[in-house]
């Protein structure tokens, strides 16, 4: 479990620059939760999320994972990123190696595994995210398509075997189809591997369909942590944060207000349909 106490990040501390990026942020993530983390272009989330594996450091609060202070002395740095593992939006720029297993071999072989325990953590990466065998083994990352870059990436970090996996805008850039396949890798990943989950997006229909609970930064606080339908209840609220709710929550707002019973709390496709379906002879009678 990670525990996140009070946790305050200024940037240019003590200059006319400063800036308060996180104020007093608090919450619990407990094991094998798959989160969501919403907010606009600089509320925090992205500060955040580099505070959870050590790439930045607090200005004041702590961090406990397991129980344990990351900012206590000697604290081992190296494993907590082996233990919470963090992919960058656009994480296939990051990719550099002459073939994809090499890539993929990098982060375990950083953490001091040898040759051949780091191909074996590399190809098991590979298997999870589709692209194993020799015909993705051996190619230049340079070559794979846009998705497949992406999942390449993806496999870098699994191989060092995190038990929090946090991704930035994993979908950013993908066509319908790589979108699809990003997303339906992550949530099989939270199934089978019951592996912890956050997903920082700014697509309210990913939240609404993958997460189980969602996180709302906005000027470094969180402002709303709940469930997709206790969440996208505020849209109004959310609006004024310069977010939104799924485009079905408005769907079924204006059905409501034109007097049919829908469920207005339907937050994805499917529950809307089913909504609907079930009022057919209402609309009916209304047509």
């Amino acid at each position: 479990m990670i525990e996140i106490k009070n946790l305050t990040y200024t940037y240019e501390q003590g200059t006319g620059y400063e800036a308060h990026a996180l104020n007093g942020v608090s919450t619990r993530i407990p094991d094998g939760q798959f989160i969501g983390l919403i907010g606009h272009t600089g509320s925090g989330k992205s500060t955040l999320i580099q505070h959870l594996n050590g790439l930045m450091k607090a200005t004041t609060g702590d961090i406990l994972v397991d129980g344990t202070s990351i900012y206590s002395e000697h604290y081992d740095m190296r494993k907590l990123r082996s233990t919470v593992g963090l992919v960058f939006q656009y994480p296939e720029h990051q990719l550099f190696e002459t073939t994809v297993l090499k890539d993929v071999m990098f982060g375990p072989k950083n953490l001091g595994l040898s040759d051949d325990a780091a191909k074996e953590r590399a190809r098991k990466a590979l298997e999870l995210t589709g692209l194993s065998g020799e015909r993705f083994e051996n190619a230049s990352p340079f070559d794979l398509s846009g998705g497949q870059k992406r999942r390449a990436a993806i496999a870098g970090v699994l191989a060092m075997e995190p038990k929090v996996l946090i991704l930035d805008e994993p979908t950013a850039g993908l066509d319908p189809r790589g979108r699809d396949e990003i997303l339906s890798l992550i949530r099989d990943l939270h199934e089978r591997r019951k592996m912890t989950v956050i997903l920082v997006s700014h697509s309210m229909e990913d939240v609404a369909q993958y997460v189980e609970r969602i996180i709302v930064i906005d000027s470094g606080k969180i402002r709303f942590d709940g469930t997709p339908r206790e969440v996208f209840r505020h849209y109004r609220e959310l609006e004024a944060l310069g977010l939104a709710a799924p485009q079905v929550t408005y769907l079924m707002h204006d059905l409501a207000d034109a007097g049919f019973t829908v469920d207005t709390d339907a937050i994805t496709v499917d529950e809307a349909r089913d909504s609907i379906l079930k009022s057919l002879p209402q609309f009916r009678r209304t047509v």
